[in-house]
């Protein structure tokens, strides 16, 4: 969100699969300061489709897949806890 209200932002790309985010989702696409995009894994074969997090609304937005190697090159590595 604090990305989102930036108005030096001009896309923010939500990169999880968590839907506990999808009210923070929503509130950045109603903010209409910045573009709002998802990334998602997928592995095709395994999944029918990807599990996305989607608006609440019936709004579009775009999502971009990631398969299991892009998802591994853009893995951070680090540990948090």
């Amino acid at each position: 969100m604090r990305e989102a209200r930036d108005p030096a932002v001009d896309l923010v790309i939500l990169a999880s699969q968590d839907t506990d985010l999808e009210p923070a989702l929503d509130e950045a696409i109603a903010l209409k300061s910045a573009k709002v995009e998802t990334v998602s894994w997928f592995h095709n074969g395994q999944y029918r489709q990807s599990r996305e997090i989607r608006p609440a609304a019936p709004t579009r937005i775009w999502n971009t897949r990631l398969n299991a190697q892009a998802f591994s090159a853009c893995r951070d590595p680090e540990n948090y806890s």
